[in-house]
């Protein structure tokens, strides 16, 4: 069979997973932001593993033979917030859907650049990495909201995740960022699909390269690490290079790029509006 695993930043760990889960498959890739501009109608792929929130662009791309012919099969997506509360994406307002990177890549602190936004110093934008400012806004009780909302991604695809999350955990902090998970656990996910849709796969359980640990790897606090019994960090990893910033220098190194670019240049990205605003009126309360 051809499969076309379609999928965002875990593309490239997803195709070499279910390649050797799946040796006696021809297993290709395609980016999500590709998506759009490949013209699908004209291949012959059997089944299309996407995506839970892309399979109707998918769709939408295929003729209605292919629809009813090939097999669809919905990969989760993998979003957990609750090791990393304070990151979000800043856009431009100057061009659309632009993100503008932070001193060590595509995340920030929604802490830092909020403060900036609303007139604040680096300097006091730092007193604001304490145990008391992540209890007021919540941080501290993430973990429990974020696990529920991925365990409906997980049952949305049909996958029962339950007793791997529970192994996850006891590795420790097993995200590199709110949305790129430690290869083990998209090892997991493979599987489980696998168990699910193709029983006589090949499992494959040697380590892998983490490719996603080459990008930015945002810390988890360790006041939130903690509650959790795990070991946590203020060093931000920076994208592509063996390179990591203190918090102190994350801060201000992004603050000068903030000032670069000038409030009016930027803006939250609309996911984050709500806690935004939420740490907006904190700061300005205290």
């Amino acid at each position: 069979m051809k499969i076309l695993v379609i999928s965002n930043c875990s593309e490239r760990a997803y195709k070499q997973i279910f390649s050797l889960f799946l040796p006696q498959h021809d297993i290709q890739s395609l980016s999500v932001s590709k998506l759009g501009s490949t013209d699908l109608a004209q291949s012959d792929f059997d089944v299309f593993l996407a995506l839970q929130s892309h399979i109707d662009s998918l769709k939408s791309g295929l003729t209605a033979k292919q629809i009813e012919t090939a097999k669809i099969i919905p990969l989760p997506n993998f979003h957990f917030s609750g090791f990393h509360p304070d990151t979000c994406y800043v856009l431009s307002t100057r061009r659309k859907n632009e993100q503008i990177p932070s001193a060590a890549g595509a995340y920030h602190s929604i802490l830092a650049f909020t403060a900036f936004m609303l007139g604040k110093s680096a300097d006091e934008a730092l007193t604001l990495f304490r145990q008391e400012t992540y209890e007021a806004l919540g941080f501290l009780h993430e973990f429990e909201r974020s696990k529920k909302a991925l365990m409906q991604q997980f049952r949305a695809s049909s996958l029962s995740m339950d007793a791997r999350f529970i192994n996850w955990t006891r590795k420790g902090v097993f995200m590199h960022t709110q949305n790129h998970p430690h290869l083990h656990c998209l090892h997991d996910v493979a599987r489980a699909v696998c168990e699910v849709h193709f029983p006589d796969f090949q499992d494959y359980r040697h380590p892998l390269p983490d490719y996603l640990s080459d990008l930015m790897i945002y810390p988890c606090y360790p006041e939130i690490a903690e509650r959790r019994g795990a070991v946590g960090s203020l060093l931000f990893k920076v994208t592509a290079q063996d390179k990591a910033l203190p918090l102190e220098a994350f801060v201000r190194q992004t603050f000068e790029i903030y000032n670069r670019h000038g409030r009016r240049a930027m803006q939250i990205s609309p996911a984050f509006q709500t806690r935004y605003d939420e740490v907006s009126a904190y700061i300005q309360g205290n």
